[in-house]
This record gives structure tokens, sequence and C-alpha cells, in this order.
């Protein structure tokens, strides 16, 4: 009996030994109360071990929001075990983003960081972008300002220096490249008119310039389509431009043309571009010849194809928006204050007109919330409309929120829970919270003053960013 006891301890020790040499045990933090070992980390198979796949997938966050990681292991028979208090994490820019032990990382300052989780010579990791959001605003006399947007309050923050071009230039757009790290800004002066080519700082969010091409005519708008390698333009003289745009952000002269006449003599000198938000279908927006035109673009040539006759807008349309879940186009008129309805067919183009509504008076700029069930229509005498939209139709509601005066231009944040308006009046930038689920605002801030005089007329523009750009 006594050499059988011996016997079988000596195997057990063995196989404790063995057992060793193939299991990595892993000191952690608990996910909840993040304590240092807490409980005994699972045990990691390393002869099995196939692969291990870090989540959630490229995210981003804020600086000083956290996220938290998890490990998942495959083995080589097809099973899957948690292994985030079994791993080793890493950041591989702890100047960006931390991680603790159990996988809680903490965003530090904007940029990338790659988060990896090890055991043995088995590794998996994803990037972890750390962002901000920043607020352009061309002004008067050539100078575009930016502002840090603070994304629980969504006040703004002046952040020096300011772009200024040339003395006496005069501002007409400036339009943001899909993949974030460029920007493009059209301007007159006593030499000509430019489009400017600016590389964003993936850090800070400044303005370099790193070209400038003159053109012709001056522009009246610009639009860069969604895969990033074209930019049209319209000009005072009737005059449709289209831009190759290069790797390395660059614009290239493809080609000019006429838009051709019609109820304005051959100079209908006021045409207006919108991108369809989902598919490469773009308009123009013949304000003079009251008249919209609808084209297809081959993403790899640039080349536009029509898509049928012109559709007869109301006198004094000034913005389109696509609402791609109802399958509807809404046009604002200055004119007379109304919004025009009208049903997108089969392959975009527009339709039938459904109905048209009454909204603010003197409307310059129309904008859906990203919950897409509200409208906002921007008047420039300093009121804003909200109507609710149930499918095709829609439907005024309350009382219209106050804003400064010469409001001539309003966008959203790029997650959409703020609504920015800059006010010639008193040269100051309203901020508005939209509710999530409801898209309804609500004015909770004061008006932050703006740093020089803002643009006083149908060209001011202002326009939001995600710092770094790019797609995650």
């Amino acid at each position: 009996m006594k050499k059988t006891s011996l016997s079988l301890l000596m195997l057990a020790t063995l196989s404790m030994f063995l057992g060793a040499c193939s299991v990595q045990y892993a000191p952690g933090k608990s996910k909840l109360s993040g304590s240092t070992n807490p409980e005994p980390a699972a045990p990691v198979d390393l002869h099995n071990l196939v692969s291990i796949a870090v989540s959630p997938t490229n995210p981003s966050v804020f600086m000083s929001e956290t996220v938290q990681f998890h490990a998942l292991g495959t083995y080589s028979n097809n099973t899957t075990a948690d292994l985030t208090n079994a791993v080793t994490w890493s950041s591989s820019d702890t100047t960006n983003a931390s991680i603790t032990a159990g996988a809680l990382a903490t965003g530090l300052n904007i940029g990338y960081s790659t988060i990896k989780a090890t055991v043995g010579t088995i590794s998996g990791s994803t990037t972890l972008k750390v962002k901000t959001q920043v607020l352009y605003l061309p002004g008067d006399a050539g100078v575009i300002s930016m502002y840090e947007i603070d994304h629980n309050t969504g006040q703004l923050s002046f952040i020096p220096p300011q772009v200024i071009l040339p003395v006496g230039s005069a501002i007409r757009g400036i339009e943001l490249h899909p993949n974030g790290e460029y920007a493009y800004v059209s301007y007159t002066n006593t030499t000509g008119s430019f489009i400017d080519t600016f590389a964003i700082n993936q850090k800070t969010g400044f303005l370099t310039q790193i070209d400038s091409l003159q053109v012709s005519f001056e522009l009246i708008d610009f639009k860069v389509d969604s895969s990033g390698h074209w930019l049209f333009a319209t000009t005072l003289t009737n005059d449709f431009i289209k831009f190759e745009i290069l790797a390395n952000g660059l614009l290239q002269t493809i080609s000019y043309g006429l838009m051709g006449g019609g109820n304005c003599g051959g100079l209908c000198s006021v045409v207006f571009l919108t991108f369809h938000p989902s598919e490469p279908i773009l308009y123009l927006n013949k304000v003079l010849d009251h008249l919209v035109e609808s084209y297809r673009l081959d993403s790899v040539t640039g080349n536009l194809v029509s898509l049928g006759s012109p559709v007869a807008s109301v006198s004094g349309t000034l913005e389109l928006v696509v609402n791609p879940t109802e399958n509807v186009m809404y046009m604002v008129s200055n004119d007379n204050g109304t919004i025009s309805i009208f049903l997108l067919t089969s392959n975009h183009s527009i339709g039938n007109l459904l109905n048209t509504y009454n909204t603010v008076s003197n409307s310059m700029r129309i904008g859906i919330s990203h919950s897409k069930n509200r409208l906002h229509v921007l008047g420039v005498a300093g009121t804003i409309a909200h109507h609710n939209i149930t499918g095709q139709s829609i439907s005024a509601l309350g009382t219209q929120v106050p804003t400064g005066m010469g409001s001539w231009a309003m966008t959203y944040d790029p997650m959409g829970k703020f609504l920015y308006v800059p006010c010639t009046g008193d040269n100051k930038i309203y901020t508005y919270s939209v509710d999530g689920n409801t898209g309804e605002l609500s004015n909770f801030l004061p008006p932050t003053p703006a740093v020089v005089p803002m643009i006083n007329d149908w060209s001011s523009i202002v326009v939001t960013a995600t710092i770094p750009g790019g797609g995650i």
C-alpha cells in the first residue's frame, strides 16, 4: 500500500509538471472593479490555441473616455474561449491610449494606438482611434477660424492659429475630402479666382496649404463625391468644371463645360450642387431657371450620365436634401417659405411632386436630424422651424426656435448631437442640442463670439469634422 501511494503521488506530481508546460496563467484585473488578481485567470491551452480576436474592432473614443476590450481565443478543434483576463494587454502608443491588465483602455491624446492581446506566441490586435471634433468657420477678409467641439456639451473653444488667405480674398466655400485628410477652399480676389488645397493635421485639425489652383471664373458652389476621386464646381459664368482628385489630394482640371441655358437666357449664374448621401447621384439646382437635373456619376471615369428630363422647382429653391430612408427629396424655397417634397424614382432621379408645406419665411438652409425623423429649416431672419417626418409627409411642430439675425448657414456636428448656426447680426455662433430620438432642438448654451467678422451673404458656410479622419 505504501509503494502504491508513493507511485500515485509521483504520477500526480509528474502530471502537474507536464500540465504547467502547456498551460499559462496570467494575472489580470477585474473588469468590474479594476482590482488586481481578484480570482485566478482561466488556463490557456497553448498547444491547441490557433488565434486571438480582439473586440470591439477599430473603436473610437474621445479623450478621457474608456473602452472595454475582450479577447476571444479559437482552438484547433474550432472551440472558443474568453481569454480577456488570461492574456497580456499592450498599447503601441501609450501617449495616445493606455490599457490596464483587465483590458480597459483610456483615450489620452488625439491619434491612433494598436491594442494587442498576447499569450505565448499567439496575439491579436485592433486599432483604437482617439478623436476630437472641430468646426471650421470661414470669415470675412479671407480668414478661416477653427473651434474645438466639446463632445459632451457642444461648447466651442477657439483654437489658433487661423488660416489667412491673400489680402482682399472673399471666401466662397469650404469642402472636406471624405478621408478627412484634405480641405478645399474657394475664394476670389483682385488677382483672380482660386481653389486651394489644404492638408488637415490629423493630431490638431490645423489646415496647411499645399496647393493653389487658379480657375477661370468665380465659383458659386463645389462638391466632392463620396469616393473622393472627383470635385465638381459651378461658376458665375455658367461653367461646370470637373476636377480629378489625385492620391496626394491635389486637384487636376479635367474639363470645362457650359451647363446650358433656359428661362434665364443662357446664363443661369446660380447653380448649386447636391450629392445623394448613399448613391453616386449628383443633382444640379439651377436656381434662376427653376430646374433641377439628375445625373449618375461613374466614379472611375468621372463621367456624368443624365437620368432624364429636368424637374421644375419652386421659385427661389436654394437648397435640396435627400432623405434616403423615405426615398424623397426636400426642396426649400427662399421666395415663399415652403418645403416641396418630391418622390425619388428607382434610379434616384427626381420624380413626382408629392406635396408642398409652409415653413419659416426667408428659408436659407434645410437639414435632417441623424435620427431621420425631424427636418430643421433655417430662416435668415433669425428662426429655425421644426418639421416632424412621418413617412413621405411632414408636419410643423410647435414654436419656432429663435436664433440670431443674419443666419445664413448651419451645420450638425459629425455625431449629430449638436446644431451650429453662425449669425452675422451679433457675430456669434449659436449652439443647439439635438435630441437623439426625436431630433428636437433645445438652446442651452450662450452663443460663442466669433473671433473675426462672418461672411454676410448666401456664400456663408460652416463645416465640422472628426480629427483624425479616415475610415475608423
